[in-house]
Order: C-alpha cells, then sequence, then structure tokens
C-alpha cells in the first residue's frame, strides 16, 4: 500500500459489533478503510487530524457488521480538543 493511501489518524479502532480493527489491519482491508476515510471526511474532522496525532488520540468507529452505517468517537485527547471535535461535527 501507497503512505498516500494509508489513513491519516495514526490510532484508530474500528468496532462492528463482533470484531475490533486497529489501524494496520484497517489499512490492508478496503471495505473497512473506506468507512473509516468516510467517519473522518463527511464527519468534518480533516481540521484536526494533526492536533488528534499529536495528542496520540484515538478515534473509536462503531459500525454494524456490514459497515453500512457508523459512529465515531474521540478518546485519550485533552478537553479541548474534545469539545472542538464535538463542536465539529455536523
Amino acid at each position: 500500500m501507497k503512505e498516500s493511501e494509508k489513513l491519516p489518524i495514526n490510532n484508530i479502532i474500528v468496532f462492528d459489533g463482533i470484531n475490533e480493527y486497529n489501524t494496520n489491519q484497517i489499512n490492508s482491508n478496503p471495505k473497512i478503510r473506506t468507512l473509516v476515510n468516510n467517519a473522518i471526511y463527511l464527519g468534518g474532522f480533516p481540521t484536526l487530524i494533526e492536533r488528534i496525532n499529536s495528542e496520540n488520540g484515538t478515534v473509536y468507529v462503531t459500525t454494524n457488521t456490514e459497515f453500512s452505517h457508523w459512529k465515531s468517537d474521540l478518546k485519550n485527547v485533552s478537553i479541548e480538543l474534545l469539545d472542538l471535535w464535538n463542536q465539529s461535527k455536523p
């Protein structure tokens, strides 16, 4: 996989109700990677990526086993960044 195809956030976990996928597993699975990219970009978070990475935050995406619906949360970051995250949700 090319570096440009990897996810822009360093720490991501996807939970589909049965399995939990880490960043490496997400990067190697195009279907899950597409879901996460949608969660990041459609969720309105691209402006926060650098800050999430600098604070070593984790984006936690909950989905169904078909990866058709998702909900995202941000963990292990400052309260200030969490507030920005919540304000940027559409």
